[in-house]
């Protein structure tokens, strides 16, 4: 859990509140959240630690229907400073 701790601290609260970031899930080398402001939506952000020390983000849309995941956008090596502005651009277009 220390590693999702620290991920989700190092996004920022205005980032976290403008994508409507919540349902948080721990995993052993990251973390992922529901965006979006519908709550009927399922958008995911994942934030994976890499071995390099950066993390490797991928914004993800489930369809229920087809019971797929389908990538919208994924960026590799982004380091911690980088992480909120990634996140902000990725939600928002």
């Amino acid at each position: 859990m220390s590693v999702a701790n620290t991920i989700w601290d190092q996004i920022s609260v205005d980032v976290k509140m403008s994508c409507g970031a919540r349902d948080l899930v721990a995993s052993e080398n990251g973390l992922k959240f529901r965006v979006g402001a519908d709550r009927g939506n399922k958008k995911w952000v994942l934030v994976n630690l890499t071995q390099r020390d950066s993390y490797d983000v991928e914004y993800v849309e489930y369809n229920a229907r087809k019971l797929e995941l389908k990538t919208v956008e994924k960026c590799s090596d982004v380091y911690a400073q980088e992480l909120s502005a990634l996140i902000y651009t990725m939600t928002h277009n």
